[in-house]
């Protein structure tokens, strides 16, 4: 018989790991201290809400999915001898209160209730203080994923510093990118073959040696020209960008 699970979130890492869940038929219920979108996960996957800390059953695995300044003091606040899993990335085992049982389970992937995933291709990286509740939580990481990988603290920190220039700074340019097209009334759709060719060469080339564009060829001219129409934050993100592309390929700076 499956553990019943408690989700204490309500948040986009809560809704897909509700969703895994449910369909691998496990017992769940939900807990949010946002009540409106607590009730949201609830109906939408027809499973109860606890409306408060108290109210959960410390028997049940519980599952801490809020954002990371939120994580410590919540799980500090449940019953010590609960078993209770952690989806923090960049947040260490030793920051808690010491507790029997307690395990990071950190998915590494952007989250969006909106957009569906294929949790069996997502990595799920592993740690506990209890070699006999690390084998509990592999159990539950492989019935969602075909990626499980058991990493400390430290390796899982440079993991998310990883995923953050891997994915969010990436997102983010995408914004400037846009901005820019944006300026000169440039219809944005015009990069997404770029973006798609990019997105298979991260994939399946090896990502030093495929680097193109000006700072890599050493083409200051164009450095120069580009920088000459920028302004403000755009400016000196192009030139602090540049200039790391240039160093790392062995030219001078700007």
């Amino acid at each position: 018989m499956k553990k019943k699970i408690t989700i204490i979130g309500s948040g986009n890492v809560a809704f897909h790991l509700t969703k895994e869940l449910v369909e691998k038929n496990y017992s769940l219920s939900i807990y949010s201290r946002n009540a409106i979108t607590g009730k949201e996960l609830s109906d939408f996957f027809s499973v109860p809400i606890y409306y408060s800390l108290k109210e959960i059953n410390s028997k049940d695995l519980l599952i801490v999915c809020v954002n990371d300044d939120q994580v410590i003091p919540l799980v500090n606040q449940l019953n010590k001898n609960a078993k209770v899993l952690y989806t923090s990335g960049s947040t260490s085992i030793t920051d808690f209160e010491k507790r029997p049982f307690l395990a990071c389970f950190y998915p590494m992937q952007t989250f969006n209730k909106n957009i569906p995933l294929d949790f069996k291709k997502i990595p799920i990286f592993v740690e506990s203080t209890s070699n006999e509740f690390l084998t509990e939580v592999k159990l539950i990481a492989y019935e969602l994923s075909n990626k499980v990988y058991l990493i400390n603290s430290e390796q899982r920190l440079y993991l998310h510093i990883a995923a953050v220039f891997a994915n969010n700074f990436s997102n983010f340019l995408q914004i400037i990118a846009q901005d820019v097209l944006n300026s000169q009334q440039i219809p944005t759709e015009v990069l997404d073959q770029l973006r798609t060719q990019t997105c298979e060469k991260w994939k399946n080339w090896d990502v030093v040696s495929t680097q193109t564009g000006p700072a890599k060829r050493n083409d200051k001219k164009i450095l120069k020209k580009h920088l000459s129409v920028l302004k403000n934050k755009e400016k000196e993100i192009y030139q602090l960008l540049s200039n790391s592309i240039l160093e790392y390929y062995g030219h001078e700076k700007l």
